[in-house]
Order: C-alpha cells, then structure tokens, then sequence
C-alpha cells in the first residue's frame, strides 16, 4: 500500500456550523454585501459599452 493511501485512511473530517450561525440565510445581509460588487460591475460595463 502507498504511503499517500495510508494517510488518507488517516484523515478525518470535522464539519460543524460557525459559531452564531442560526440555520437561517439572512437574505437582507446577502444583498447588502452583494450591492457594491453590483455598483462597480455595472459601472464597469457602462464605461466599457461607452467607449464603443
């Protein structure tokens, strides 16, 4: 058996939830981190399309 093979039979897995995380998706949070990428996408295409 391959060393690489050996050490992944070793390796386990832990998933758990950050600390706080409530199970819900706060959809307002999610906008409001998304609204600036949003602007400066879209400003991006206005000058690109502008200088056409």
């Amino acid at each position: 058996m391959s060393k690489a093979k050996r050490n992944a039979e070793k390796v386990v897995t832990a998933t758990w939830p950050p600390k706080g995380f409530d199970g819900q998706t706060h959809y307002a949070d999610l906008l409001k981190a998304l609204l600036p990428a949003m602007l400066i996408l879209t400003a991006g295409a206005v000058l690109l399309v502008g200088m056409h």
